[in-house]
């Protein structure tokens, strides 16, 4: 299976067409605290392989978002392998979609 990156551009009508996407955004705890994707999950790159969320939810196509595109790549590309599912990444991350205007909202801390 190949990763396939969404723009940013059009990210908020993918969201609506694929509303069982699983958003994961691989920054730290406090980077998703002060600005996030809405319903975007909280899975630091470096917590990833130890979390449940991918195997609870393995049958679900997963976003990987980060600041600028570059961490949400290296997790799809670390996970790659072990899923079938599909797997998307933000290009350009929550920087190109705060250029394009999409709206973005406040994470749990």
């Amino acid at each position: 299976m190949s990763i396939q990156l969404v723009e940013a551009t059009t990210v908020e009508t993918f969201l609506a067409e694929h509303p069982e996407l699983l958003l994961i955004d691989v920054r730290d705890h406090g980077d998703h605290a002060s600005l996030c994707l809405p319903g975007s999950m909280c899975i630091p790159l470096v917590e990833l392989g130890a979390s449940a969320a991918l195997t609870e939810h393995a049958e679900r196509p997963i976003l990987f978002i980060c600041q600028l595109g570059k961490r949400a790549m290296m997790a799809a590309q670390t996970v790659e392998p072990g899923v079938a599912n599909p797997l998307y990444v933000l290009s350009g991350g929550l920087n190109a979609c705060l250029e394009a205007g999409v709206e973005l909202t406040r994470g749990d801390a």
